[in-house]
């Protein structure tokens, strides 16, 4: 299960599509890692 919490400004896309990628650090051995989310829209 992937859980994103914490976002930030995210009102401005309520009622649009959009595209979300989350770029995670890459932590060896980790179960767990910050992201940097980006809301592509079309």
């Amino acid at each position: 299960m992937i859980i994103i919490e914490n976002l930030k400004d995210t009102d401005e896309l309520t009622g649009k599509e959009f595209t979300l990628h989350a770029f995670p650090l890459n932590i060896t051995g980790g179960d767990g890692s910050p992201v940097r989310a980006v809301a592509v829209l079309p």
